[in-house]
């Protein structure tokens, strides 16, 4: 272990001499050290504590509210539990009127590849202009022509 003291911030009282004083300082400033490291230790180990138990009290309010909690049925307006309207929905004939998961997902998931397809290929497109300026392949005046910007 080493301890540093810097002199400078140390204040002795009249009453006292310089070894008691250096002691008390000493003792202090561990203890403040060892206050601080516990403190922080602590409320980190409170911290994950609430956390799981507020975790645990949410999951099993959601789980309680699929159970108990009500809900309109789509197709005749009587109160069902929500696993049940879920089930409903899910099992439903999606000529209803109710668009299934399924496809749901399909379409999100076609659209995103599209929107990515569309910009890897404007990305790999500004690349090889960039390429063709940088190695002097391709005139700047034959760029502008292709992105379409007018001579002024």
């Amino acid at each position: 272990m080493k301890i540093q003291i810097d002199v400078s911030d140390f204040y002795l009282d009249e009453d006292s001499n310089l070894e008691e004083g250096l002691k008390n300082y000493v003792t202090d400033e561990a203890i403040a050290s060892i206050f601080g490291k516990i403190k922080d230790k602590v409320a980190i180990e409170i911290k994950q504590v609430v956390e799981a138990h507020v975790l645990a009290n949410l999951s099993s309010k959601i789980a309680e509210a699929m159970q108990d909690g009500k809900i309109k049925n789509r197709s005749n307006n009587t109160l069902v539990t929500i696993k049940e309207y879920v089930e409903d929905c899910l099992i439903s004939n999606p000529s209803s009127g109710w668009v299934s998961f399924d496809k749901t997902i399909r379409e999100v998931s076609k659209t995103f590849c599209d929107e990515m397809r569309r910009r890897y290929d404007l990305t790999f497109a500004s690349n090889i202009v960039a390429n063709l300026v940088n190695n002097k392949m391709i005139k700047d005046e034959v760029v502008k022509l292709a992105i379409g910007e007018k001579n002024a």
